[in-house]
């Protein structure tokens, strides 16, 4: 891969089009793949940005997601374009029904979409305040996925959707770099891995957030899986983000601000 990446978003909710504009704020080139119906307020979400432009709308169920290897990028999309839809952004091919739409090196799911992953378990979620369960994937932050590289998700409400593309974007321009021995697979233990929170829908089911010491970084609590209110579990998860992204952009500092690639993200799990 030259240059920056390309991302396929994955489904248009709140958060996912609060991502999306993140996403095209860092400079990145995005395409959005909605099955209808498409709520009126997500598309205008993307339109008052400047957006909406990037947005297929698709005939419901058709959308499919595929990948040349099992676990990394490129990642190629399938749908059908719905009847009415106008056009489709410039780099996404025009397909007969049934053909790709493209082909990404990053994708975004949302809790509606996260099921196309072809390597996504069919494990259930796990219950309210659970440190882990067989089959549960410990996603770090509950965005990055650490069964296949540049795989993400978004989930919660708007400021935590806009927080996180960001904090995609920052990765996949060399901003921000991982921290090393993330969790490596769906039983990784979450208390010796890294978490920044949950509370986000499904993403509620990745890690609960590390203590200080026991491997993780510090202010992790997952307050909203631990029962407290959601707004405070909304501002505690920005918060550690937010000193989540301090570190990671001194790490990139520190490596000379390498553009990330994918083998780099499977190395440390392999």
């Amino acid at each position: 891969m030259t240059g920056l990446p390309r991302i396929a978003v994955l489904g248009l909710d709140a958060a996912t089009a609060a991502a999306a504009v993140a996403l095209v704020d860092g400079g990145l080139e995005i395409a959005v793949f909605a099955p209808e119906p498409i709520s009126p307020d997500d598309v205008a979400a993307l339109a008052a940005y400047g957006c909406a432009d990037r947005l297929v709308a698709l005939v419901p169920a058709t959308l499919r997601l595929s990948a040349a290897t099992p676990t990394a990028p490129p990642f190629e999309i399938h749908g059908t374009p719905a009847d009415h839809e106008p056009s489709v952004p410039a780099e996404v091919t025009r397909p007969d029904a049934g053909a790709p739409l493209g082909t990404f090196d990053a994708v975004v799911l949302n809790d509606h979409t996260e099921h196309l992953l072809p390597t996504a378990p069919a494990g259930p979620a796990a219950p309210s305040g659970a440190s882990s369960q067989p089959g549960v994937v410990q996603r770090f932050g509950d965005v990055f996925d650490p069964r296949a590289a540049w795989v993400f998700h978004i989930g919660g409400p708007v400021e935590l959707g806009a927080a996180r593309g960001r904090w995609i974007g920052e990765y996949l321009r060399g901003r921000y770099a991982l921290p090393a021995n993330l969790p490596a697979g769906p039983d990784a233990d979450p208390g010796h891995g890294h978490g920044l929170g949950a509370g986000s829908g499904a993403g509620a089911r990745s890690g609960v957030g590390a203590r200080p010491g026991a491997g993780g970084l510090p202010g992790m609590a997952a307050t909203a899986v631990r029962g407290r209110p959601w707004r405070r579990g909304a501002r505690s998860t920005l918060a550690d983000l937010d000193r989540e992204l301090q570190a990671g952009h001194a790490r990139a500092a520190t490596a000379g601000y390498p553009l990330p690639t994918p083998s780099a993200w499977l190395t440390p799990s392999q």
